[in-house]
């Protein structure tokens, strides 16, 4: 550190990197981070000397001077500060002195620049500028990887350090190192934008590496500017924590602290609106951030951070919905959950890394608020992760209150065909004490088919909460008066409702009018019914199945007499069911 703030190449870098030395001069990183880390700047960048593109913008790639600047600034990386490159553009868009009726765009390359192309574009200059801004992005790490999180807000007042020779990062009157030129185009007149690029060396301290990449990341003034999706900076996050644990190093749980923060403060941006939450099916660990951010709590974190991720996973949350008019009609809870095999390996890996004792509360608490999306596939999964971790007993624990919890819900011709394949294959490998437990609910689950009701519990239409609640329940018809957005609204929904059994429902739907408004009323059909029924005929084949399993243990015998009074076959009794008259339950 003492090499940088004496050299003089860098002596107007030492009012700010004074501060950092003094803080991170600390023997306890963590605290020093909490009492003494409000520094002036919250980074630092030092143009470098040579022309980058983005293809060869990279550490291993560096020029002459701008090679000296690294090995220096390397030196005083030790286990505090962090090093980045990056490309600061400034953007020029005004008229052009001329239209040429035509669209340009000329890029930048190593052997190419926008002053020796513009003679192909009519040597288009600017007549008046109307706005003017910077912004970063390709930014890229110490090892040359690149990250998806720009653009970065940079102060270009504040935060850059400019050689004793140098006015300004950008020489005025110099050509651009690209332009994009389009003539008129309908009412619209003829535009021209000018870019110019500088590489740039970012440093920081790693203790505000995570407060610095959620910051702004664009000045107030960048009307043409974007910024990148919030949210979609978690998983680069996450891989700098990782490399801190790598590393070693002292701010590492500080980092995991200040990312979880994070993310129960941006839940909805993370995983609703980038649909992040559902990652339904996800089978790649790199691609699932629910799953990532469990799994480096457990390695680079405590049973705190642990318990804090499984907390946010069952934690409800309440989406607004909006009418066809843009007004507020009603809230959808959701929350993130168990949606995927990769989320339960990482909740079973941190059992396995914790003990039941201290986190079995949090996953059955998830288990419990999460118990009807997915019909309980995934949780089968996860009392199947935990038997291969050899977490015997807990694995039991989780079967049997998966299968509680989904029986509760549904009835047996709504169950999950894949949470019972899972479930078996589980009870394959149980002692025999669970087996028997296990596989008598699951017999008794699967046992003779229901009598008729006109119920369909999984109907799926949260636009309309009230309709969604009649269809779940056990009236035959309703009539929905009122109707937000009167009679197109009262028609459209009726639509929905054309006899076809979908998402879960099947009926018939007709619009009217009243004195008081749009109105419509909806009629359930017995063919949804009819479909439950075809898959409980479709599932004796595992009904079969399991008691051939635990038929030397007497069990599958004794089942099989208790649903088989009266010798009827499954066929008999599917078509009893459907004969006999509509029971209301």
């Amino acid at each position: 550190m003492e090499q940088i703030l004496h050299s003089p190449m860098f002596r107007d870098v030492e009012a700010v990197l004074r501060p950092w030395l003094e803080a991170i001069d600390e023997d306890d990183a963590e605290k020093s981070s909490h009492e003494n880390l409000k520094f002036f700047r919250n980074k630092l960048a030092i143009p470098l000397q040579h022309k980058y593109t983005p293809s060869n913008l990279k550490f291993s790639r560096l020029k002459g001077e701008d090679v000296t600047l690294f090995h220096v600034l390397a030196n005083c990386l030790d286990r505090h500060l962090d090093l980045h490159l990056c490309l600061l553009t400034k953007h020029q868009v005004g008229q052009p002195e001329v239209d040429n009726g035509i669209i340009i765009r000329i890029v930048w390359n190593e052997g190419h620049s926008a002053a020796r192309g513009k003679q192909a574009g009519g040597c288009i200059t600017m007549e008046s500028m109307e706005a003017e801004w910077v912004e970063t992005s390709d930014w890229v790490d110490v090892d040359d990887h690149r990250l998806p999180i720009f653009p970065w807000y940079l102060d270009t007042e504040k935060e850059v350090v400019l050689g004793k020779d140098e006015n300004g990062l950008f020489v005025n009157g110099e050509d651009p190192d690209e332009l994009q030129y389009e003539g008129y185009w309908g009412n619209e007149g003829p535009t021209l934008e000018y870019f110019y690029h500088r590489a740039m060396m970012v440093v920081w301290p790693k203790t505000k590496t995570v407060p610095t990449i959620i910051a702004e990341r664009r000045p107030n003034n960048a009307p043409f500017s974007w910024k990148f999706p919030e949210g979609a900076e978690v998983p680069s996050l996450i891989n700098f924590v990782e490399r801190l644990k790598k590393n070693k190093e002292p701010c590492v749980r500080l980092a995991v602290s200040q990312l979880l923060a994070h993310c129960e403060r941006a839940y909805e941006a993370i995983w609703r609106k980038r649909d992040r939450c559902v990652e339904s099916g996800c089978t790649d660990m790199s691609k699932c951030v629910s799953s990532r951010l469990l799994n480096m709590c457990v390695v680079a974190g405590d049973l705190a951070d642990t318990l804090r991720v499984l907390k946010l996973y069952s934690e409800i949350f309440q989406e607004q919905k909006y009418d066809s008019n843009g007004r507020p009609s009603h809230t959808v809870p959701w929350f993130i959950g168990l949606r995927s095999k990769c989320v339960a390996k990482s909740i079973a890996a941190a059992v396995h890394a914790h003990g039941w004792a201290a986190c079995g509360e949090a996953v059955l608490r998830l288990l419990q608020k999460d118990r009807v999306r997915e019909e309980g596939e995934y949780y089968g999964q996860l009392a199947l992760e935990l038997e291969q971790l050899g977490r015997h007993s807990e694995a039991f624990v989780v079967a049997n209150k998966a299968l509680k919890l989904v029986t509760s819900s549904m009835t047996p011709l709504q169950s999950s065909s894949e949470l019972l394949k899972i479930l078996v294959k589980l009870m394959m490998s149980m002692s025999t004490e669970c087996r028997k437990e296990l596989g008598s609910k699951l017999l008794q689950w699967l046992g003779p088919a229901p009598e008729f009701c006109w119920n369909q519990p999984f109907a799926h239409l949260p636009r309309h909460p009230t309709v969604e609640a009649f269809l779940r329940g056990s009236h035959e018809s309703f009539t929905y008066e009122n109707v937000p957005g009167c009679l197109p609204e009262a028609r459209k929904l009726a639509q929905v409702f054309d006899g076809r059994y979908k998402n879960g429902y099947c009926a018939i739907g007709r619009e009217g009018v009243s004195g008081s408004g749009a109105y419509c009323v909806i009629k359930k059909s017995r063919d949804g019914f009819q479909h439950v029924l075809d898959y409980w005929e479709r599932q004796q084949e595992q009904v079969r199945e399991l008691r051939h399993e635990f038929r030397g243990s007497g069990l599958g015998a004794r089942e099989e007499r208790e649903t088989s009074d009266g010798s009827e076959s499954s066929d008999t009794q599917a078509k009893r069911a459907v004969q006999k008259t509509p029971k209301i339950v």
